[in-house]
């Protein structure tokens, strides 16, 4: 568990808006929710929510290898 908790300390997901370059550690992440209007998803942090004009899917591909997240739908 300990070994685990190093590996993944550093951990980041990682973006850029208007030239700038925005770093979240997942330990961060309580959850990303899809919007139904468009293309974009809403990142949930302990401190605030950041908006992302980027897929689901795009968003999933990059976390489905960490065991702290899973995907679950409305049905």
């Amino acid at each position: 568990v300990v070994a685990y908790e190093h590996i993944t300390q550093n951990d980041t997901i990682s973006f850029r808006i208007c030239d700038e370059i925005f770093r979240i550690h997942l330990n961060d992440i309580y959850y990303i929710e899809k919007d139904i209007r468009d293309d974009s998803v809403t990142i949930y942090t302990k401190d605030n929510s950041v908006n992302r004009y980027i897929s689901i899917k795009e968003c999933y591909k990059k976390l489905e290898t960490d065991p702290r997240f899973y995907k679950c739908s409305r049905s």
